[in-house]
């Protein structure tokens, strides 16, 4: 993807390529794409910020990006110390929410009712500027089921649930527009 920001997430690999010499492989695969003219995002939530991977992710970020995008879970919405935990994350990291991009990962919501989602996601987002004033945040959903509901040489249509809850949220506040980019999943599922 050259001279384009590309947002990378490594969480697959640690498993794979081993989360003790990370350190070593995961800068090396920052650089070789930037030597390809790429401009990669790493991308990680604070689970594995707060945990072994601390090491790596910040060699990323201190030598290399000077960036991050920063995944929020829906279970760490739900916790009373997200606050702390984030700043203390960027604190580590040394970097300010305006250098960050906030990604709201919402791939396990039940998208069933539009309705509802877009206004947890309104009080979520509302909750999350609270916190810093990020350069971007980005709301990922999808309504994919995990598998393909048509049998074979059949067809099934299937709502856009995520689409339908991210238009009725910025219906609700037209200034969420400007503030909150609407995020798919490359993969149909949230799930691998």
């Amino acid at each position: 993807w050259p001279l384009r920001p590309c947002m990378f997430d490594p969480r697959y690999l640690f498993k794979k390529l081993g989360i003790d010499t990370a350190t070593e492989w995961l800068p090396e695969l920052f650089r070789v794409a930037i030597g390809a003219h790429a401009l990669p995002i790493p991308v990680s939530d604070l689970r594995t910020i707060e945990g072994g991977a601390f090491d790596a992710i910040h060699a990323v970020v201190r030598d290399i990006t000077h960036n991050l995008a920063l995944r929020v879970t829906l279970d760490d919405l739900t916790r009373a110390d997200l606050r702390k935990r984030i700043h203390s994350v960027l604190l580590k990291l040394v970097l300010k929410p305006q250098e960050c991009i906030l990604i709201l990962d919402f791939g396990k919501a039940e998208m069933s009712n539009p309705e509802a989602v877009s206004d947890i996601l309104l009080a979520e987002f509302q909750k999350v500027m609270e916190f810093g004033l990020w350069g971007q945040v980005i709301w990922h959903a999808t309504s994919y089921p995990e598998k393909n509901p048509a049998t074979p040489g059949q067809f099934v249509e299937l709502p856009r649930n995520e689409w339908l809850a991210w238009s009725r949220a910025i219906d609700l506040d037209s200034e969420l527009r400007k503030n909150l980019m609407y995020g798919d999943f490359a993969a149909d599922s949230a799930k691998f």
